[in-house]
Formats: C-alpha cells, sequence, structure tokens
C-alpha cells in the first residue's frame, strides 16, 4: 500500500533543509532545527550503520565532518518523487578527502523525514 502523497515542492523544500543541516559542522545548530525537519524516530541508515532517533543522525553527521573536514555536501540532479518516497543523488565534497558520490532515498510521513537511506557510490567493500 502506497504512502500519502508528498507535494513535489514540500519534498524539495524538506530536502535542500536537510542537506543544509547535514552541512552544518555544529551539532547544537542541527540539534536546533531537527523537529521542523525529521519525526522523532528518524530512521537513519547509511553503509556503517542504522539508527533511530535524533541521537544516531547526530553521531553520523558528527563522524563525517570529523572525517572531511569543510565538507561540502550537495544535490545532483532532479528529485525523484512517488508518493511518500523520494530519491537524489548527492556529491560531497572536502578539502580533506575525495569526492563522493551516492543516492539517498528518503520517506515522508506528517509532513516530515520519517526515513534516510544512504547508498553511496561505488558501494564500500
Amino acid at each position: 500500500m502506497a504512502g500519502e502523497l508528498i507535494a513535489p515542492e514540500h519534498a524539495a523544500a524538506l530536502i535542500a533543509r536537510h542537506l543544509e543541516l547535514f552541512n552544518e559542522p555544529d551539532r547544537a545548530k542541527r540539534e536546533q532545527a531537527m523537529a521542523a525537519v525529521y519525526t522523532a524516530d528518524l530512521l537513519f541508515t547509511d553503509p556503517h550503520h542504522q539508527s533511530v532517533g535524533y541521537q544516531g543522525y547526530g553521531d553520523a553527521a558528527d563522524g563525517l565532518h570529523a572525517r572531511f573536514r569543510g565538507l561540502t555536501l550537495r544535490k545532483e540532479g532532479a528529485i525523484d518523487i512517488q508518493y511518500d518516497l523520494a530519491r537524489f543523488g548527492w556529491r560531497l565534497t572536502s578539502p580533506e578527502g575525495p569526492e563522493i558520490h551516492g543516492i539517498d532515498v528518503i520517506r515522508f510521513r506528517d509532513g516530515l523525514i520519517a526515513e534516510v537511506a544512504i547508498f553511496i557510490d561505488p558501494p564500500p567493500v
């Protein structure tokens, strides 16, 4: 059964905020804005871990910022939306690391981002 429809402009605005928050190196600033973007039970999955809630998301973002100081995460291409799901490509650059490409798959619920699944290209070994 398909989930609720999300308006494309609302999905795009949430995704833009999602990227802005991930680009923010200051955890306190990210935490102040999270409730306006994510559900409290956010399911966050990347190739290295899976977590539920803001704590796990914050830990993942902190780890990325520690590894790639000065990182910039940008959307690449169009956002593909189907009902309560969206996917988009992204590119991460940093003065301290290689350029990384990937895809996020996002599920929306109650007008917020409820799930984020991150796929890195090529997949990590």
